[in-house]
């Protein structure tokens, strides 16, 4: 009664009620709610963000378990660039102190991490304290307990004990949630006139673009360990991120607008320019995007939007990868970030939701073909909605010119004038135009296409992952698992109804024991059947040496990391695969940094690394770097010695949901190798 009588408790039962009937961490579809806090691909957590945000809460608990002893976060280096730290130290350090005695008090222990734990604890003496605590922090944005620091002034993970002193299973772990929760709202009921005042001081910084104050000169936080250098993560902000739309550079209107849709519904105030301006050397249209950093939840806004930062010098290990993530630079929009500049001053007006697309056919006279480039998973999904309503298509295998664009790389589709009417709506509807061409310029090196490619994902088993629902978000019910064990044992060839396998880390079949699978994956290839194999696992490539697919190995090499956003240069902007990509573009590593360490010698490469491993991590943690890396081959296409044809990713586009820029490219190289319809 009395914590109700000063506080509002915001309550959510259960943040996975899928695993929670299931006993799995994971839900139905296969992901870890606790690390979907910033992508927020799943309902449960699109549900649970816009409860925080409907209430803001200034301090919380996320219990779950287990860690013996109960494990109560203060958080470890790094810490996230857009928390106002010197606040939430504030409020964290003493509540634990509180935690602390009012566990012993009932004979339990207690795990402080940044005040206890340390990267070398198997080392005697093991040294200890904030200056060497690694490996429980706030670093990454998807956790629960992360995303309400954007907001909030203290807030933990609460990891319930299993066992121990004082605890002794499930009714150990619920002592400790009771006492972890209690002596927490009192003391937060305590102080709340305080804490109140420090999360409207939080707002207050970002309206005011004031700067923020030192993370350590706290009397007490600064006895405790605490020291500038070593726990100052935080930078200064830009003065705004642009994000194009409606030309001025960028490549997709309906990803720009996926994007502002996401900051909207996470309380970031974005604004829309009033009249066309210029900045750094480009002119931007009416309509642009700005989401300027003098607001409340600037620091959400940044660490959502900025490429981040390159923390390999400053600290050894993360709680988990990836170290680096960025919806500016992993979605399908061109996002840019906008310093602070006296000149950039462009009229704005906010906005509570995206523009209205645009799209429909090019205006010309005496067209022959509509062609578009692909350069989003929106129009993947638009041309696939085309070809299962019978419009049919080819892919450009060379480069060509159109009337209203001018040239246009191999991979572009081309559709016949007489499906404008479906073009236009279907235009219309993703936010893109089919450009023209006339009867000279249309391409004589075509593939037909004929039909939405149905994918396999080939899988040892029939259980859902991120990597299915991805796929699901390209080709929607056109992708199914088929398992190596149906190849081998169903009574008819399970691959007969597909047209393109995404290997999802199975490797080829040895003999004798799978002749029946080897034969029919043989048969499906020969029959013009496309194949897509990516980092997920090292198998996907050399599944197409054990197939005799290739005439020398497709290999992939690995170099230890916490992972990051790499760049790349475009070797094939005027191929089939990569023309719809910028020439340098960003590359998604969930976790070690790969690349290709042999490549078939009649392979085409299409993007590899810059030539420098400092110039081609853009963000993340990588510590000991391979210089082989450097200027090392990540996306490869060729054909098999079936004449079918495949493509190579050295990334795996799908872990968490994160890398929706790549699937552009997978949704590509299914049209482009898909040769089913061939005769």
């Amino acid at each position: 009664d009395d914590l109700l009588d000063h506080a509002i408790l915001v309550l959510i039962p259960s943040q996975n009620p899928d695993g929670r009937f299931r006993g799995t961490r994971a839900n139905t579809n296969g992901f870890d709610m606790n690390r979907d806090l910033l992508v927020q691909s799943q309902p449960e957590i699109k549900l649970n963000v816009a409860f925080q945000q409907e209430w803001l809460a200034p301090v919380g608990l996320a219990m779950h378990g287990y860690v013996d002893p109960t494990l109560i976060d203060g958080l470890t280096k790094p810490h996230n660039p857009g928390v106002e730290y010197d606040l939430f130290l504030e409020w964290n350090q003493p509540r634990l102190d509180v935690n602390e005695n009012a566990l012993a008090d009932v004979g339990m222990n207690i795990t402080r991490p940044v005040n206890q734990w340390n990267a070398d604890a198997w080392k005697a003496p093991p040294p200890v304290g904030p200056a060497y605590a690694e490996g429980w922090d706030d670093w990454g944005p998807f956790y629960t307990q992360t995303y309400m620091e954007f907001f909030g002034v203290d807030s933990s993970t609460l990891e319930m004990c299993n066992s121990g002193p004082g605890c002794k299973g499930r009714f150990g772990s619920k002592r400790a949630q009771y006492i972890g929760f209690y002596s927490s709202a009192e003391f937060w009921i305590d102080h709340r006139s305080e804490i109140l005042d420090d999360q409207v001081e939080i707002f207050r910084r970002g309206v005011a673009s004031a700067p923020r104050g030192n993370c350590c000169d706290n009397p007490f936080i600064r006895g405790l360990g605490f020291t500038e250098d070593q726990h100052n993560w935080m930078v200064p902000y830009p003065e705004a991120f642009v994000i194009p739309f409606g030309g001025g550079g960028q490549r997709s209107d309906a990803e720009a607008n996926r994007v502002v849709q996401w900051l909207l519904d996470n309380g970031i105030q974005v604004e829309t320019a009033t009249a066309e301006f210029m900045w750094n050397g480009q002119t931007y249209p009416a309509g642009t995007y700005v989401v300027w950093m003098d607001q409340a939840l600037r620091g959400l806004a940044y660490t959502t939007l900025s490429a981040g930062q390159d923390i390999s010098e400053r600290i050894t290990q993360l709680y988990a990868p990836p170290g680096a993530w960025s919806h500016g630079l992993l979605w399908g929009a061109d996002v840019l970030e906008a310093p602070i500049d006296p000149t950039f001053a462009p009229g704005t007006t906010p906005i509570t939701e995206p523009n209205a697309l645009a799209g429909g056919l090019a205006e010309g006279d005496d067209v022959a073909a509509y062609a578009i480039t692909l350069r989003g998973v929106g129009e993947v999904r638009a041309i696939l909605d085309l070809l299962r309503d019978d419009v049919d298509g080819e892919v450009a295998e060379v480069p060509f010119t159109s009337a209203s664009a001018g040239e246009m790389p191999a991979g572009s589709l081309l559709f016949d004038p007489a499906d404008a009417d479906a073009l236009a709506a279907a235009g219309l509807a993703s936010g893109v135009v089919f450009e023209t061409v006339l009867a000279d310029d249309v391409p004589a090196e075509t593939t037909q296409l004929d039909e939405a490619p149905r994918v396999a994902m080939l899988a040892g088993g029939s259980g859902r992952n991120d990597t299915l629902w991805s796929l699901e978000q390209i080709f929607g019910t056109d992708v199914e698992i088929v398992t190596m064990g149906s190849i081998l044992n169903s009574a008819t060839d399970p691959l007969e109804s597909f047209d393109v396998i995404y290997n999802a880390g199975q490797a080829y079949p040895s003999e004798p024991q799978s002749d029946i699978a080897r034969a029919r994956l043989s048969d499906f290839f020969a029959g013009g059947g496309g194949y897509i194999g990516t980092s997920q696992s090292a198998n996907n490539f050399s599944f197409l040496s054990g197939a005799g697919l290739v005439t020398s190995p497709l290999s992939q090499g690995s170099d230890s990391a916490d992972g990051g956003i790499a760049v790349w240069t475009n070797e094939g902007i005027q191929g089939p695969l990569t023309g719809g990509f910028a020439a340098e573009d960003f590359l998604y590593l969930p976790a070690n940094v790969t690349y290709f360490s042999s490549v078939p010698g009649d392979a085409e490469i299409d993007g590899q690394y810059l030539s420098s491993t400092d110039d081609l991590f853009l963000a993340g943690l990588w510590r000991d770097r391979n210089a082989a890396v450097g200027g090392a081959p990540i996306i490869v296409h060729g054909t098999t010695t079936a004449n079918s044809r495949y493509l190579g990713l050295a990334t795996n586009p799908f872990s968490r949901g994160d890398a929706e820029r790549e699937w552009a490219l997978i949704g590509q190289a299914a049209l482009w190798s898909n040769l089913t319809d061939e005769a």
